[in-house]
C-alpha cells in the first residue's frame, strides 16, 4: 500500500529507486539488507487490466541505465500477459466447473420430473429416485412422507429404500 511499488501501480510508470538516497526505516530496508543498491519497479498491465508490479534489484549497480530499464519494461509486458493469461485460464476453469454442475443439476431435475410423471408404484418410484439422486446427494436411505390432509401431519406413504437392504416397510 506504499512505497515505490504503490507508486508504479498508481502512476503506471516505471520507478527506479537508488537505495543510497532512500532514508533508512522505510519499506525498502528489507531489500537494502539483502545488498541491493538500486531497485526498479514496473507496472504489470495488459489491455484488459492491471495485474501487479514487478520489482528488480541490483547489488552491483548504483543506477539502471536507460537500455536496462527499456529491457525490464519489455520483460514486464511479457510477464503481465502471462499473468493475465493465467488469471483468464483459472476463470475459464471455474466457469466450466460451474456450468458442468448446473448442467448436472438440470439433468437430474429433468430425470426426477420424468420419474414423477411415470406410472411406477411407490416402491419402484422410491428406488429409482434414490438411485438417481445418489449421483448428486450421497445417502444410505430415502423415504417419502406426504401430508395427511385430515390431520395435517406427515405420514410415510411410500416404502423406504435402503441401499444395503432394499425396500423396507414404513414404520413411522
Amino acid at each position: 500500500d506504499w512505497g515505490p511499488a504503490r507508486t508504479a501501480w498508481d502512476t503506471q510508470r516505471t520507478a527506479v529507486v537508488p537505495l543510497q538516497t532512500e532514508a533508512p526505516g522505510t519499506e525498502l530496508d528489507f531489500i537494502r539488507d539483502h545488498g541491493a543498491r538500486v531497485t526498479c519497479w514496473l507496472p504489470l498491465t495488459t489491455a484488459h487490466r492491471r495485474v501487479g508490479v514487478l520489482g528488480f534489484g541490483s547489488r552491483g549497480a548504483d543506477q539502471y541505465g536507460a537500455d536496462a530499464v527499456a529491457f525490464m519494461e519489455q520483460v514486464a509486458a511479457h510477464v503481465a500477459i502471462a499473468v493475465d493469461n493465467a488469471i483468464n485460464f483459472d476463470d475459464a476453469q471455474r466457469l466450466q466447473r460451474e456450468l458442468r454442475a448446473e448442467r448436472d443439476r438440470l439433468r437430474l431435475l429433468l430425470e426426477m420430473n420424468n420419474l414423477l410423471v411415470s406410472t411406477l408404484e411407490y416402491p419402484d418410484l422410491l428406488q429409482t429416485l434414490s438411485e438417481s439422486l445418489q449421483r448428486v446427494v450421497q445417502h444410505d436411505s430415502a423415504s417419502v412422507a406426504l401430508v395427511d390432509r385430515e390431520s395435517g401431519q406427515l405420514r410415510l406413504q411410500a416404502l423406504s429404500y435402503h441401499d444395503a437392504r432394499g425396500v423396507l416397510e414404513p414404520h413411522i
